[in-house]
């Protein structure tokens, strides 16, 4: 990996890159790993595994605060069991104290989930009834047209909004993300960030996503596994589990060449 080191601080830089100048900022910047974490030990395996994937989660939960939950009492999560939801539900739990979070997943993730302790209550996909009468808002992380479409019939008015923040069941996302129906909204990191750098300064925003993180690792260590996988035929073969589904959501994949 090259990179052209520019606004070097103790906490990192960004990449000054010419072909890189057109993308957000928040795709081109490095954070330092903390002082005294030893390259290989358990702390970089987690800094890995969730980094970005909790700065979405951060920032969607802040979006929905902010915006007050959209006068929704219940939030319903979908791929409930991906990373990016359970990390977006305990930012939820720690920014809005008075939301009922539900996890949506499928049959066989439903023990899990419930074993994380992140949500007050984990669904099935095929159990809607179970999620109740009060307004809804949807987070998706599925991207599963199917599902929306069900969860809005059952719902009818009471779905106050669908914001879409990722798509884990890609390979039932008919519609592109930009053809989005009434009442759905994609949520896009970055112009959040820009946001955030307004009303907040600068790097407030990262400032708080880093202390919602320090917060957040520990509560992982009861339910989440590292597994490591070298050389090729490896990588591959916890790749095709990634994409196919197959891998288990408590497994955390560390791939090395060599």
């Amino acid at each position: 990996l090259r990179v052209t080191p520019h606004r070097v601080t103790p906490a990192g830089f960004v990449d000054g890159a010419l072909h890189r100048a057109e993308l957000p900022a928040v795709y081109q910047r490095y954070v330092r790993v903390e002082e005294g974490s030893v390259p290989g030990s358990p702390e970089e395996d987690q800094q890995s595994l969730w980094r970005p994937l909790f700065t979405t989660s951060f920032g969607v939960a802040d979006f929905i605060a902010d915006n007050d939950a959209f006068n929704a009492s219940t939030v319903v999560l979908t791929s409930a069991s991906s990373k990016t939801a359970l990390a977006s539900a305990y930012c939820l739990r720690r920014s809005v104290s008075d939301l009922e979070l539900v996890g949506l997943t499928s049959p066989g993730n439903v023990e899990f989930c419930e074993k994380t302790g992140y949500y007050d209550r984990v669904v099935a996909y095929d159990d809607l009834a179970s999620i109740g009468d009060s307004p809804l808002l949807v987070i998706d992380f599925a991207g599963n047209d199917q599902v929306l479409d069900a969860v809005s019939a059952f719902a009818g008015d009471r779905l106050l909004r669908i914001v879409i923040v990722g798509v884990t069941h890609w390979q039932e996302r008919d519609d592109s993300m930009t053809a989005l129906g009434p009442g759905r909204e994609f949520f896009f990191l970055p112009t959040w960030i820009e946001k955030r750098r307004e009303d907040w300064g600068s790097n407030e925003f990262f400032e708080k996503s880093e202390r919602a993180w320090t917060e957040f690792a520990p509560t992982t260590e009861g339910w989440l596994k590292i597994e490591e996988h070298t050389g090729m035929d490896a990588i591959t073969d916890a790749y095709e589990s990634v994409l196919s589904g197959e891998s288990r959501p408590d497994v955390g994949h560390i791939l090395a060449f060599a």
